[in-house]
């Protein structure tokens, strides 16, 4: 058989269930024409469609006529098999109200575990869509400062060589360490877009399909360009040809269009329209050819895996030998893990955030089915007297225990399959929220043949977890008790109910306390004072042309009542991304690499930060000084182990100013990362423009701030950004998580009130007569409910007890990730447990209210 043919085979689990249940007489016939009818729709709608075709086929076959009938011992099998099918469904519908409570809740639980599956697909499936991924690579290297270890992906261009020599490494690929936003024009036709600088290489490493172009001169024309099949839509016609064309770059120079490839995928973690060469990007600067400037992104294909450790240990130290005072480690680490696993600390890898919620979401997952399992098992527990009487008669009639088994498990089976199909109603009714709400672009396609198989487990095992104690119980009722009308549940099941309503509550509870505070640290981090004001701080990028009138700009900008003050800076003050070991001051006796983030920048930016001096000045004075000048914050001060900074000289790569200033400690990164010694140095360079509005009439600020601009720059468009959004997308997973959170606890409630209800109703109508019987004695109607909401009262006070403790060590782990983060005090326990309480109340005490309402002499009289 060919690799094609391999390729083509029929899923394999449909194809054997066909083969399992069909008569052996028309197997032959029905199974060549399923998979002629498989090989059409490849070729015509792809293998994916197929593969659902053909699954969708199988199950359609499933029907009498078709069902081998030896599959059944014997005649009286399968006509019992077709009883009990008969008297479940009609069981299931005499029981209205207990069956839709547990179907609903059943759906709920697999609503949440498909679209839990589903995110998690569309996570883990980053990078997947090349062939060779598991043997791609990104170079990385731990930088050792002090006792510091920093890790990252920028290295050397130099390093490229060693890579390309070394004999175990395929194929290496090198790009530019970030991503160039720039302006594209043909013609009249301008847009703005994102590219790397990349090697030919780029392209055969990695699977970028080609819709125009031949691979082998793909960028080694320093004039060349590629861009994406959208970026081609935007500047020309369809039916025109592409490759030839000009495209004019940042209105520096024209490159020619060598190729066209497909859009980068949604899944893919390196995003771009357009890719130029990296010789370029190299060409720079001069530094770029030094061993000691990392700017390079490197990429490579090892033959095997197995020879990772020879090649690390080969490269580690290829940086190191070159360059004095430097301690670096330079490793491989896998693609794969790039999108979720490439959190480093220490030197060491962690579980990144996406990892981890990945892990926490699983563990969400189970404890819904588990909440929605447990009410499955309770209430079939709790209607044991009335099914008692059911059981008897057929035991007595020669029903086996087995057959009374199965039948209660294919009751089990009815409502899970219903549940199973209201849940995928469910996921596709409200797939479009759920993609606003993770930010994903999951459609029907994806319910690939792997994702329906997870999903054919999952319900799976929630028919077997879930029913077989029932059945078990159900059919092991005994003749006798149920003939003398003595038979009762055990003091051992109604401890096991009561048990596992205790378990849901725990685990409800765990649900409830894990989402307030996640939604408690989201708040905390948009309240955390950072050291400066980022509300109300707009950026905008600088041009070379604006560069030159930068002072002119400024002066126009502050002209406005709306703009309070304008300067300038090298990097967002949150994303300090310059860092260096070159630095110097008195009393540094050298020997111990220090590592610091420098921040070039205008006169003017403490003032639009509205950050804290609390030694010495800003730079106002100093305007048009071309002495280095420097401020310092307090971490770097610490560092220096200097008690006053101020006028102390302070070198920075080898220029030597003053420290006229010590700023109060201001967050530079994510609150995951503690505040590292940063240096502000005065500077008229720097690419953003940073401006502080008042606030006041917003509109007709940034209408002002596009009219000044373009007075400068008549040929990039404005763009601009404000500080707080670059802020809040710094945690846009810790945001998803805790919608996703309050989402699937408040499913999980629904769940257990569902639960708690059908509880309700059935304890209230079994005691129905000992309520009558109270009241007529004296009992008042606040006694009744007490009465019969004590107990679950009673089992929600002590899952509290019992999860208090859990959450703690559990919550405590999560914000350990955080460098800062929130308190979890009392009152987060009070909360979730007064309204845990109060819900379960509210429930059962509606219940109870209406059977306490009853008139007594009517009760009595029931049988």
């Amino acid at each position: 058989m060919t690799d094609s043919e391999k390729h083509n085979t029929p899923p394999k689990l449909p194809l054997q269930f066909f083969r399992w249940f069909c008569r052996p007489d028309i197997l032959e016939d029905i199974e060549g024409d399923l998979v002629e009818n498989f090989n059409e729709k490849i070729h015509s709608e792809g293998m994916k469609s197929a593969r659902r075709y053909f699954l969708w086929q199988v199950l359609l076959l499933f029907r009498p006529g078709i069902i081998d009938s030896t599959l059944f011992r014997n005649q009286m099998q399968y006509t019992m098999f077709k009883h009990n099918l008969k008297i479940s469904w009609r069981i299931l519908r005499k029981n209205k109200l207990y069956s839709s409570i547990n179907i609903v809740g059943l759906a709920l639980a697999l609503m949440v575990a498909i679209y839990i599956t589903l995110w998690i697909r569309g996570e883990r499936s980053f990078d997947a869509f090349h062939p060779d991924v598991d043997n791609i690579y990104q170079v990385m290297r731990h930088s050792r400062f002090g006792d510091d270890v920093y890790t990252g992906n920028a290295v050397p261009y130099l390093l490229g060589d060693v890579l390309k020599n070394d004999p175990a490494i395929d194929q290496v690929s090198m790009a530019s360490d970030g991503q160039q936003r720039s302006t594209l024009v043909v013609g009249d036709l301008t847009h703005k877009s994102s590219g790397y600088y990349a090697d030919p290489e780029f392209f055969n490493l990695f699977d970028w399909s080609l819709q125009a172009g031949s691979q082998p001169d793909l960028l080694r024309d320093p004039s060349s360009i590629m861009i994406s099949s959208s970026l081609a839509r935007q500047f020309f016609r369809e039916d025109e040809e592409i490759l030839g064309k000009s495209i004019n770059v940042d209105n520096q120079r024209d490159y020619s269009i060598v190729g066209v490839f497909e859009d980068v995928p949604y899944r893919s973690s390196l995003q771009f329209d357009f890719i130029l060469p990296v010789i370029n990007y190299r060409d720079r600067s001069r530094n770029n050819l030094s061993w000691g400037n990392s700017a390079f992104q490197m990429f490579v294909r090892v033959d095997s895996e197995e020879d990772l450790p020879v090649i690390d240990q080969r490269i580690r130290r290829a940086q190191d030998i070159h360059l004095e005072s430097f301690s670096s480690e330079i490793f491989l680490h896998s693609f794969t893990d790039r999108h979720l696993n490439s959190t480093f600390r220490d030197g060491k890898l962690v579980a990144g955030s996406l990892s981890t919620y990945i892990a926490i979401f699983i563990i969400v997952g189970i404890f819904i089915l588990v909440i929605a399992g447990i009410n499955f098992v309770n209430l079939n527990i709790a209607r044991s007297l009335k099914r008692s009487r059911e059981v008897g008669v057929r035991k007595s009639i020669g029903a086996s225990r087995s057959s009374l088994f199965g039948q209660f498990m294919w009751e089990s089976a009815i409502m899970a399959s219903a549940a199973l199909v209201l849940a995928t109603v469910m996921v596709i009714a409200f797939l479009p929220q759920f993609n606003a709400i993770t930010g994903q672009t999951i459609t029907i396609s994806d319910f690939s043949f792997n994702t329906l198989s997870w999903l054919g487990v999952i319900g799976g095992l929630t028919i077997i977890l879930s029913g077989v104690y029932p059945a078990l119980y159900l059919s092991s009722v005994s003749i006798l008790q149920v003939l003398k009308g003595v038979f009762k549940p055990s003091g051992k099941h109604i401890g096991l109910r009561k048990g596992l309503i205790l378990v849901q509550y725990v685990l409800s509870l765990l649900l409830i306390l894990g989402t307030l505070a996640v939604h408690k640290q989201i708040q905390f981090i948009q309240q955390r004072n950072l050291g400066l004001d980022r509300n109300q701080v707009l950026s905008v990028s600088i041009t070379e042309d604006l560069n030159e009138h930068f002072a002119a700009f400024k002066s126009e900008l502050e002209k406005h009542p709306g703009i309070e003050s304008v300067s300038r800076a090298s990097s967002s003050p949150l994303d300090v991304g310059s860092n260096t070991y070159s630095v110097q001051w008195p009393g540094y006796s050298g020997g111990d690499e220090h590592y610091i983030h420098v921040l070039r920048a205008g006169p003017d930016l403490t003032e639009v930060l509205k950050m804290e001096i609390v030694e010495g000045h800003d730079f106002k004075r100093y305007r048009g000084t071309e002495q280095p000048k420097y401020i310092i914050n307090q971490q770097l001060q610490q560092m220096m182990k200097v008690d006053d900074p101020v006028g102390k000289q302070f070198t920075l790569w080898n220029k030597p100013g003053e420290i006229v200033g010590v700023v109060r400690d201001f967050h530079m990164k994510s609150l995951y990362d503690p505040i590292e010694p940063t240096l502000i140095s005065l500077s008229t360079e720097g690419g953003l423009a940073y401006m502080r509005l008042s606030g006041m009439d917003l509109e007709h600020t940034l209408d002002y701030v596009d009219q000044s601009y373009q007075s400068f720059e008549s040929f990039f468009p404005l763009e601009y950004r404000f500080l707080d959004d670059d802020f809040n997308a710094t945690y846009k997973n810790e945001e998803l998580v805790g919608k996703l959170s309050a989402m699937f606890t408040f499913f999980a409630l629904c769940i257990a009130g569902l639960g708690l209800l059908g509880l309700a109703i059935f304890i209230s109508v079994q005691r129905i007569k000992e309520v009558s019987i109270r009241k007529i004695l004296g009992a008042t109607l606040t006694d009744i409910i007490l009465l019969l909401s004590r107990d679950f009262i009673m089992l929600i006070v002590l899952a509290i007890v019992i999860a208090t403790p859990i959450f703690y060590w559990l919550v405590g782990y999560w914000l350990e990730g955080f460098a800062y983060h929130t308190k979890i005090g009392a009152g987060l326990f009070m909360v979730s447990g007064i309204g845990t309480l109060l819900i379960a109340f509210i429930i059962v005490g509606i219940q109870s209210w209406k059977v306490a309402t009853e008139n007594p002499v009517n009760s009595i009289k029931v049988d």
